[in-house]
């Protein structure tokens, strides 16, 4: 399975910066850019994290490419998202970026919790080393420790 993050670059400060209605109104437009990226590919939206999306590719509909989609739909969230970024940047004066970070292998997914609160959720060091990797690119990149590993001559990259 793949596992997918995704988190707004400077967050905290655009909060501070902007009107609440505008900050919800900034992230509904990305949450839908990402819903349909993640869609696409046929992931699967895990949770918004308040700022980003956790995503799954492989379960709960299993697919051997899951490494290819997730690939794709990373590329496909940062070009969706440059659009959207120049036009938040023209209406607020603020840069708008996202971080994207994946990763592949075991993990568990089930129901997590019991009785007034359960999720369906990943777990396991794949999961966590996903949302490691979404910390580490410069803006605006996507990064995978095994998105090249799992499928040499899937993407070409240029310098």
């Amino acid at each position: 399975m793949t596992v997918l993050f995704a988190d707004v670059v400077g967050y905290t400060s655009m909060s501070e910066k902007l009107d609440p209605e505008e900050v919800h109104q900034i992230m509904e437009g990305c949450f839908q850019i990402l819903m349909d990226e993640i869609h696409r590919y046929e992931g699967t939206i895990d949770k918004f994290t308040g700022d980003g999306v956790m995503a799954l590719f492989g379960a709960p509909l299993a697919h051997e490419d899951h490494a290819q989609r997730a690939c794709y739909a990373a590329l496909a969230i940062q070009k969706a998202l440059e659009t959207y970024g120049q036009k938040v940047e023209k209406d607020c004066k603020l840069p708008f970026k996202m971080r994207v970070g994946l990763n592949s292998g075991p993990v568990i997914v089930g129901s997590v919790g019991k009785d007034l609160k359960m999720d369906y959720t990943a777990v396991g060091d794949t999961v966590n080393l996903a949302s490691r990797t979404q910390t580490m690119p410069s803006l605006a990149e996507s990064w995978s420790p095994r998105c090249l590993q799992d499928g040499p001559g899937l993407l070409q990259f240029q310098v």
